[in-house]
């Protein structure tokens, strides 16, 4: 009974933990969320917060984690409603628009995705790293079925890779979307319109220019193979 509580608390506190490195996060960059400052505001030495967490990198990708989850099961309630409630087959625009208003509302994901390849990855041992993956691939998978569901014209294996690229696309644009305080100010120069980037708005028009062709292309398969 005492190791219940004891193991209770423990994960109470390392939920705290998390969810005080998210309320700091969404008031500045991930550079200066220090794992000195999350300490601090939690209440407890620094030394006291290795225990939970080793590195920076583990503790937002366990954030990451809780709230990739979040978003998967909004976007799978999302994708379910709209095959439901549609008459005919989604359209491609009504896909994009449900994913990229569902990035939107789940922003704290958006943003640490963001950061996954050249930060969160790095600095973390095998086993976070491996368990990080295969949540992944097991919150993913429901989602990519109902994706190929709503767009027949993917392939298999282009269903599958369908989330894997959404995150190339968030990776490669809202770096964009968030310039630094200094970039902000250089582009409200003359003639730095064409940086100015809305990220919803980019995201659509690249994930829809993405599932148009994989349409077309599939289009053009079928012609060939028609005799």
């Amino acid at each position: 009974m005492r190791r219940a509580i004891k193991d209770t608390q423990k994960q109470e506190r390392q939920q705290n933990i998390i969810e005080t490195a998210s309320q700091l996060f969404a008031q500045g960059s991930y550079q200066m969320v220090t794992l000195e400052a999350v300490a601090e505001k939690v209440g407890v030495a620094r030394g006291t917060l290795y225990l939970y967490f080793k590195t920076r990198e583990e503790l937002f990708m366990a954030l990451l984690e809780q709230t990739y989850r979040a978003w998967a099961t909004d976007v799978t309630s999302g994708l379910e409603e709209l095959l439901t409630h549609t008459d005919h087959r989604p359209s491609i625009i009504q896909v994009t628009q449900l994913l990229s208003e569902s990035l939107l509302k789940h922003w704290t994901a958006t943003r640490l995705v963001a950061l996954l390849p050249s930060v969160l990855e790095h600095n973390v041992e095998f086993e976070a790293a491996l368990r990080f993956k295969q949540m992944l691939l097991t919150q993913g998978a429901k989602v990519t079925a109902l994706l190929h569901e709503a767009l027949p014209f993917l392939s298999p294996k282009q269903a599958g890779q369908l989330l894997p690229r959404i995150t190339v696309l968030i990776v490669g644009l809202l770096p964009h979307t968030e310039p630094s305080p200094v970039l902000r100010e250089v582009l409200t120069q003359p003639g730095m319109e064409v940086f100015h980037m809305n990220f919803q708005q980019e995201f659509n028009e690249l994930l829809c220019s993405l599932l148009y062709g994989l349409q077309r292309q599939s289009e053009l398969k079928s012609q060939a193979a028609t005799p």
